[in-house]
């Protein structure tokens, strides 16, 4: 039975000191049990594994920067992929449930054309883990209908809307 004793075993087996974590090995305990993220082990090395999705948003040939969960306003939004989720069921989940816009997207897969970004550095929250980021890059075009409907929202604002060279 995996526990958390069981997990403090095999990150000790590969000398990380759990004691330096600021989150406590409860909390990755409980983010691996709940599908935000997965340890990875390739060789001799461990990694937390996450998947995400980056959000392109695009309206009249022009970059859209939106800001969700107090991120800073860019142009793209960054959405973690939970392990049961694929990249569209994670954009749909911004789209619907965060930003309130509910009819079809017209979208691209970066992923497919170019492969996935794989991303590895330090975690923060469990120091002595490195973190390795499977990032999956998706162009989404807006009809006027939903830029207005964005547009009205404390997501974006006209000004930051920028051409595309």
């Amino acid at each position: 039975m995996f526990t958390t004793s069981v997990l403090g075993s095999l990150l000790t087996s590969f000398e990380i000191s759990v004691d330096r974590f600021g989150k406590g090995i409860e909390d990755l305990f409980n983010e691996i049990n709940n599908g935000d993220c997965e340890l990875i082990i390739l060789g001799s090395n461990i990694y937390y594994g996450i998947s995400m999705v980056r959000i392109f948003v695009f309206h009249n040939n022009s970059t859209v920067h939106i800001s969700v969960d107090g991120q800073e306003k860019k142009n793209y939004l960054i959405e973690k992929i939970y392990y049961h989720e694929n990249p569209k069921i994670a954009l749909h989940r911004v789209f619907t449930e965060k930003l309130n816009i509910h009819s079809s997207l017209n979208y691209h897969n970066h992923y497919e054309d170019e492969g996935t970004k794989i991303e590895t550095y330090d975690s923060t929250d469990y120091p002595g883990l490195e973190v390795k980021s499977t990032i999956y890059e998706i162009a989404v075009i807006l009809t006027q209908k939903q830029f207005k409907e964005l547009e009205k929202s404390k997501y974006i604002k006209e000004e930051l809307v920028s051409n595309i060279d």
